[in-house]
Order: structure tokens, then sequence, then C-alpha cells
């Protein structure tokens, strides 16, 4: 049975029981790390390696991801699959010349017209001529949902075949997979396993059958990195915007279609199979880590004499409705205030609301005067929505399928004045009652007069 624990310090020294016992009947141990996309392997996978350091044992790492065939071998192997029932000729020549021609290309743009065209005359003496239409059409049509998170995408009889090189001492060249240009490409670099005590393997299917047959050890050190649905959620959207040239839009659809599926039905059955199951859930460094940081005062009105000087001396008003839906785990006991995942619908007549925005909010900074301040990731911008999902429906339907509810909805009538040249935004919720929000450096009279007739209130409108 396995042993669950809460902590990365914990799990190391964990790890090091193992492996030290492991290292007693054999001349390496191998450590093997695997859970879901964005569980926090790599990073899991880096600390173990400095821990053993320090207790004096070398390790080196081996991520499953570096073994992935690259966008070029994944599509066009799902064509042949798909399309031809496995009996494409020249699949090799082909995925090399469908390489060559979308590897600068970004990611939107690989399977595009101008790409498809340099395709077919690149193969036109690889592909029958019968089957050119079929191939081009279906190497869009699978394009349009690649799922990068599943076996076929990694070549694990060839980790499992780098492994036991290792294990038995000798070398093997290291192996690197770009997720900007979504291929794999050649290093000079390699991993000699005569000067390493420890072998860590990191990745999605660590711990899956097609690459633990093949090993030439049997008593691994089996980890599962565990998170909740949110935490793994927020980690891939946000970690893909910064190292991959996927769009927001793509990721998130992507995850939700496939992705999540994928990993209920593949790589969490593995859990069972874990020696050590770590819960990872995001840590407050990340939540102190954003794309922008928002910066704001938030007050609730005592006095509405206050709205009406507003109003009058507004130079410049607009008024729009909001619904700001709150999303969070299914089975999550609490709110939490300090990770916020915020979708948000607007409408300008407050009866017929469309998909707006989707953000995420991490921990409030502390402060002594009144000011929120606190790091924002944008996940999809206003304008992005409609590129992914038709209706708010659709989302919320996606959302619940993958494990998430709706805990907290406002629904607010907003307007935006501009007075003495400074930005205020006025919140009328029902039964709730009126708010003002100005800029953090906002200190007109009018402002004073605020803060004298109101009182400070959160971000939630408490």
């Amino acid at each position: 049975m396995a042993i669950k624990i809460d902590g990365i310090q914990k799990w190391c020294y964990a790890n090091l029981d193992l492996i030290e016992e492991s290292l007693q009947k054999n001349n390496k141990a191998l450590v093997l790390i695997s859970g879901a996309s964005a569980s926090g392997k790599s990073f899991a996978s880096e600390i173990l390696r400095d821990f053993l350091k320090d207790k004096g044992l070398t390790s080196t790492i081996i991520s499953t991801d570096s073994y992935n065939i690259g966008i070029s071998g994944i599509i066009v192997g799902k064509v042949k699959t798909n399309a031809f029932n496995g009996n494409l000729k020249n699949s090799e020549q082909i995925i090399k010349q469908v390489k060559d021609i979308i590897i600068d290309s970004s990611f939107d743009e690989k399977f595009c017209e101008k790409n498809l065209i340099k395709i077919k005359k690149a193969c036109k003496h690889l592909i029958d001529k019968k089957d050119m239409n079929i191939f081009l059409n279906n190497l869009t049509q699978e394009f349009a949902k690649i799922n990068f998170d599943e076996p076929f995408v990694y070549n694990l009889e060839g980790v499992a075949k780098d492994i036991n090189l290792l294990l038995s001492g000798e070398t093997i060249a290291k192996k690197e997979h770009s997720k900007i240009i979504s291929e794999q490409f050649q290093t000079n670099e390699v991993i000699d396993g005569s000067k390493n005590d420890v072998i860590i393997i990191e990745g999605i299917y660590a711990l899956n059958e097609l690459l633990i047959n093949n090993l030439g050890i049997k008593d691994s050190i089996k980890n599962y990195m565990d998170g909740s649905e949110k935490t793994l959620f927020l980690r891939r959207v946000i970690r893909d915007s910064k190292i991959t040239s996927l769009n927001n839009a793509f990721t998130i659809r992507n995850y939700l279609d496939f992705v999540f599926p994928s990993f209920k039905a593949l790589i969490l059955p593995t859990k069972k199979l874990a020696d050590i199951i770590c819960r990872n859930d995001m840590t407050f460094e990340e939540l102190r880590n954003g794309e922008i940081t928002s910066k704001q005062q938030k007050v609730k009105v005592i006095d509405y004499k206050i709205i009406d000087l507003l109003k009058n001396n507004a130079t410049s008003s607009k008024t729009i409705f909001e619904r700001d839906l709150y999303i969070e785990n299914k089975n999550s006991s609490q709110e939490e205030l300090d990770n916020i995942l915020r979708l948000r619908t607007i409408s300008s007549d407050g009866k017929n609301y469309k998909l707006s925005s989707l953000i995420h909010k991490g921990s409030v900074m502390l402060r002594k005067d009144d000011v929120i301040i606190r790091p924002v990731n944008l996940l999809i911008k206003e304008g992005e929505f409609d590129l992914i999902y038709a209706s708010e429906q659709e989302f919320l339907t996606k959302l619940k399928e993958n494990g998430f509810i709706v805990y907290k909805i406002i629904v607010k009538e907003r307007t935006r004045l501009i007075v003495e040249g400074e930005k205020y935004t006025i919140d009328k919720i029902e039964g709730q009652g009126v708010y003002i929000e100005y800029g953090a450096d906002n200190n007109s009279n009018i402002t004073k007069l605020i803060k004298q007739s109101s009182v400070k209130c959160t971000s939630f409108y408490s």
C-alpha cells in the first residue's frame, strides 16, 4: 500500500529511505515519478536530485517528454492509423518531409493551407495520387484534435532501453524535445550511467506498463504526484503560455476536451502502482506570481450622496452589466479565496450575457493601507472566447465534466466614470449594496470624501 505524503521535504526523505534500501541490493537505484500533466513532476525531480546530492548520492534526471516523437510524427502517425488503417507506405520519409516544412511555423500555422501545398508537392512521389487528398484532409482533422498526452506520443520503449543502459553503467545520447517547435532535436550531450548512483525518470507515463514491463530492474521506487483539478488546470495553462507557442484558447480547449479525460483514463489508474503518493497543490510562491499585478481599492458605500456627486461631476460615464462566476473543484470543502478562478460574462441590458474572460487571481499581498494588490493571470482575454466556445453553457458543461463547479455568482451593474481626471467604478449589487472601486493612486478631494462616506471591503464585496 502506498504511503501518502504532503510536502516535498518529507517526500524527499521517503524516497531516500527506499533508495538506500534499493542500493543495498543493486548497483543503482531507479526512481520513477508519474502523475498528471502539471502536477509538479519536473520540479520535484530537481528538488530530489539536489537533496540526494547533499546526502552524498549522485543522480541524473530523464524526462519522458524528451522522447516525444514530435508533432510531425504524431499527426502523420494518426493519419496513418485512422485514415489508412496503418497502411501508409513511406511513412518515415513522409514524416521527415512534413517536419522540414512545418518546423519553423508557429503552432497555429503548422498545417495551414500554405504548408499543405508545400507538403503535397514534397510528398507527391511518396503518396499515391488517389490518396493525396485523403492524406491532406486528415492532416488538418488530426491536428484540430491533437492530444500531446497520449502514450502514442512518447517512445516509451526507447525510454526503457536507455534506462536499462544507464542502470548497466553505460552511456546514452541525451534526448531533447522543444515545446516551442514541438519537435525533437539533436544534441551533442551524453549521459554517463557509471557516474550516477540514482536514475530519476519523470513523466506522465513513468508508471505506464509499456515502460515498466521493459525495465531490467523490478524494485524501482514508484512515485505519483497528486493535485486538485484546479491546480492541474491552472498550472498547465499558465505553464504552456510561457514555454510553448500555443495560445491559451487552444490550450484550454485541448485540456478540457482531451488532456484531462486522457489523464483520468490512462494516467490516474497508474496511481495504484505507486509506493509514494505526494500531494502537490499550488504553492504560496505560485500564488504570488502573475502575468500582471492588479492594484485597487474598494469600499462599500454608506452615504449614497457620494454616488450622486460622482455622477454629477463625471466627464465620462459608461454602464454595463457583469456576471462573475467563481470556479472551484467539485470536491473542495471551502472557497479558496487566495486562489481565484473567475469566469466573466457581460451584458448591455442585464438580460443577455455573453462570455467575456477567464482569469486567475493569486494571493493578496500584505499591506498596512487599504490597497488590494494581487497577481493576475489572463487565461482567456476579452474577445478570445469565441475562438473556443459558442456559449456559456457549453463551457460550463465542459468544466463540470472535468471536476469543477460554480460556487459563487456575483451580478453587478457596473458604471465606469472619470472625475477630475481620475477613474472610478460604481458596482450596484442587488441585495448587497453599492461599492466603489478606485485607483490606488487617486488623491482628489472626491476620493477623500469616498473614504469618509464608505467602509473598506474585500474583493468579494463583503
